[in-house]
């Protein structure tokens, strides 16, 4: 099922090879850029495709930045316009949650995990709390070797029953659940805080 691309957006994605792993957000500190190298090289043959503004990548982690963005399989296509991003998770084969784990990382909870569900895309995410409950419809992974299994399966796994499972989990995660979530985990470090600061 492909959704017609309106007239006005550039094709970007014509000249890029599947299959497509595709990360949509903005591309900052908080991902693994030694991972997201590692699995890019691990895979020479799947195009790494982000959709979103690079943003305050510093000196630190410009050099390993630097090494991923130049792997051949991987395309930055900036930062697109809100109304044309299903076009480009349809036009995808897996979606990803590369994050660097920490401990301000671990907690994080993606709403566009829900995005990637929603359009039944399979999932393949660092460690995060959040998704542990959408596990075995997401898949976690750690190392650069599982990243790139856990990519491998999930492109040979074109189950109908399993998208339209993930569309389900994603519709049972509405908006005022996730408020809900947030306003708990608001709770949680409001109260942590109140304990640090006596």
């Amino acid at each position: 099922h492909h959704c017609r691309l309106p007239e006005d957006v550039p094709n970007d994605l014509e000249e890029i090879p599947r299959p497509r792993a595709i990360y949509m957000g903005s591309i900052t500190r908080v991902l693994d850029f030694t991972l997201l190298r590692d699995v890019a090289r691990l895979l020479p043959d799947v195009s790494f495709v982000f959709v979103g503004a690079a943003r305050l990548i510093d000196q630190a982690i410009r050099p390993v930045f630097e090494e991923w963005a130049d792997c051949p399989n991987v395309y930055q296509l900036g930062q697109k316009p809100a109304s044309v991003l299903p076009f480009y998770l349809q036009e995808s084969d897996v979606a990803l949650l590369p994050y660097l784990i920490t401990e301000d990382t671990k907690e994080r909870y993606p709403l566009k995990l829900h995005e990637y569900m929603a359009a039944g895309k399979p999932v393949v995410s660092a460690p995060l709390s959040c998704v542990r409950e959408f596990s075995p419809l997401v898949t976690q992974a750690t190392t650069a070797e599982e990243w790139a299994g856990a990519i491998r399966a999930n492109l040979r796994e074109a189950d109908s029953d399993t998208i339209d499972e993930r569309r389900r989990a994603a519709r049972r995660h509405d908006w005022n659940r996730v408020v809900m979530k947030l306003e708990s985990l608001l709770g949680q470090a409001m109260s942590s805080t109140g304990a640090d600061s006596r």
